[in-house]
């Protein structure tokens, strides 16, 4: 086993903003995001799969309404998340002798974390509609003999039965519905910075030279 010591003034850094600001700079800032990318795409996939089972749940998978508001409203989002997360694994900036995911497309990413999230979880919402208000209030209207047998009579769907079909729901309202929806919403919307410090951090990673460069030779042969 290898010791290695390293002294508290490499470590640590107090009262010296000149110190401590440059950690955006280095391969751990964008590495330590990329792990959180990727997870937030798992969750964005999570998310598409709740939406089609609840669509296919009440048999309304074969209308184009609902068809549309699955394509442009919640897959075309993940997708183009999840492409993002790709991106910065495929076109990493190598640095000193590190490779780390690509710093524009890790950034992009986190800018549009927090706008995506509160669009799926509203496009999951209104896929439900009022089937959230309609559900039994308690466990106890399946297994008291008064309410048992109308609540699996009423509360079914063409393909699922009463139980199968409100703990469907369950899961859902739980995921953007409840306390605990609020608080992963919360989480996903401010946990790398508020919006203004991502979007400044992406204006910096932005290759603005290449852009502004083909501009240039468009007006050289215009």
């Amino acid at each position: 086993m290898w010791r290695v010591c390293v002294t508290a003034a490499r470590s640590f850094s107090t009262a010296s903003v000149s110190t401590t600001s440059p950690i955006h700079d280095t391969p751990s800032h964008t590495l330590a995001n990329f792990q959180s990318l990727v997870r937030f795409s798992v969750k964005l996939e999570f998310t598409a799969g709740l939406a089609m089972k609840l669509v296919e749940l009440h048999s309304n998978d074969r209308n184009p309404a609902a068809q549309a508001t699955l394509g442009g409203d919640i897959a075309a989002l993940c997708a183009s998340f999840d492409a993002l997360v790709h991106a910065a694994a495929r076109f990493p900036l190598v640095r000193d002798g590190v490779a780390r995911p690509g710093p524009s497309y890790i950034y992009a990413g986190m800018s549009l974390q927090r706008r995506l999230i509160v669009d799926l979880m509203r496009s999951v919402r209104e896929l439900a509609g009022g089937a959230f208000q309609a559900v039994p209030s308690s466990e106890a209207n399946f297994t008291s003999a008064a309410t048992r047998a109308d609540t699996e009579r009423y509360y079914r769907s063409g393909v699922a039965t009463a139980r199968e079909r409100i703990k469907l729901l369950k899961l859902i309202w739980d995921f953007v519905g409840t306390e605990f929806a609020g608080r992963q919403l919360q989480y996903e919307m401010f946990y790398s910075a508020a919006q203004p410090v991502v979007n400044a951090r992406m204006f910096k990673s932005y290759d603005w030279r290449a852009a502004k460069a083909m501009v240039d030779r468009c007006l050289r042969e215009y």
